[in-house]
């Protein structure tokens, strides 16, 4: 048997027809999705610029008074650390990935940083400013995380002392 016969007897145009209604269903929904394209383009758009402009509050003028105010505050240096400067080299590498991870910070991230790019001996200088109070816990609902001392000066000392302090 050959032909359409062999087709009819072996079901072949339920088969043929169910092959076009399926390619042309697809068809019609590729279809229908290019022609809204435009559409969910543009309320994609709106939606995004809705958020952006949300999130943006604007800043409060200060009065006269409150500027005067701010130029006279100086930052007070309560604490002067005397750091070698290996220890220097590493504060300084430490609050440049800090900078990178943001504030307030893990110590776990910020050592996994130092020792990838080398720093020496991460765990003994992280420890050290810890004990010196150059940086302390952020307190509150952010358990575990660190911010660095805003009031310390760090001074360079020729010495290699261990404690940080003279």
């Amino acid at each position: 048997m050959y032909g359409l016969q062999a087709i009819s007897a072996a079901n072949g145009w339920i088969i043929t027809v169910a092959g076009i209604s399926i390619v042309f269903s697809g068809l019609l929904v590729l279809s229908f999705f290019i022609s809204n394209m435009e559409r969910a383009i543009r309320f994609w758009d709106t939606q995004k610029n809705k958020i952006k402009h949300a999130r943006i509050k604007p800043v409060p003028e200060l009065s006269q008074e409150s500027k005067r105010k701010a130029k006279q505050k100086k930052p007070l240096v309560t604490k002067v650390v005397w750091l070698s400067p290996e220890q220097v080299e590493v504060y300084n590498y430490y609050r440049w990935i800090t900078e990178r991870l943001g504030e307030p910070f893990s110590l776990q991230r910020l050592l996994e940083h130092a020792e990838k790019r080398g720093v020496i001996r991460p765990y003994y200088h992280l420890d050290m400013f810890l004990q010196l109070g150059l940086m302390y816990d952020a307190g509150g609902d952010k358990v575990g995380l660190f911010k660095w001392a805003r009031n310390i000066r760090i001074e360079l000392s020729e010495e290699n002392t261990s404690n940080g302090e003279k």
